[in-house]
């Protein structure tokens, strides 16, 4: 018996692949049950909280350089790093272990140089009047350190999801073949 992703289905007579007569996609033999998808959540947030600190980033390297008029060299590496971050956490969602540490690597990077800063927001001209900056520089280094945290707690989950993921390809390949 084959089926088709329509939902028809017809005999073999045989051979291993025919055209579904309703709908003339390849029609084949059924696969067997699948295996309930791991849970994701620990990845999807740590990813989306480091995301969420590098995107920030992002937009304050984007203010210095308005503010000054210039884009040193330090701004522009803070700002492709945490752009890198943004990018490493689309793959995280996916199951990557290494996506996920890079994006780890990086939240914790900026923690680190947030709170080894401290004043380095205070260059900012609009941003005294409006809130401490040093306030500003804690906070989001606490919100990058959960999220370094986070990532780091969720690898054995992400590892579990990308073996499933592995084993749901090749199950339909050797269905296929």
């Amino acid at each position: 018996m084959l089926v088709c992703e329509c939902g028809a289905t017809r005999a073999s007579a045989g051979l291993r692949t025919m055209a579904c007569v309703k709908c003339g996609r390849a029609m084949h033999a059924p696969l067997a049950p699948a295996e309930p998808r791991p849970g994701i959540g620990l990845v999807a947030l740590g990813v989306l909280v480091g995301q969420l600190a590098c995107v920030v980033v992002i937009g304050l390297a984007a203010v210095a350089m308005i503010s000054t008029g210039e884009a040193s060299g330090a701004t522009l590496a803070v700002a492709g790093g945490a752009t890198f971050g943004v990018l490493a956490g689309m793959f995280a969602y996916r199951g990557s272990t290494v996506a996920l540490l890079v994006v780890a690597v990086i939240v914790a990077t900026i923690a680190g140089g947030l709170l080894s800063e401290v004043g380095a927001l205070g260059a900012l001209p609009r941003a005294q009047s409006v809130v401490d900056p040093d306030l500003v520089g804690k906070l989001i280094a606490g919100v990058a350190a959960l999220a370094a945290v986070l990532c780091a707690s969720a690898i054995p989950q992400a590892r579990r999801y990308a073996a499933w993921h592995d084993e749901q390809i090749e199950r339909v390949v050797r269905s296929r073949s």
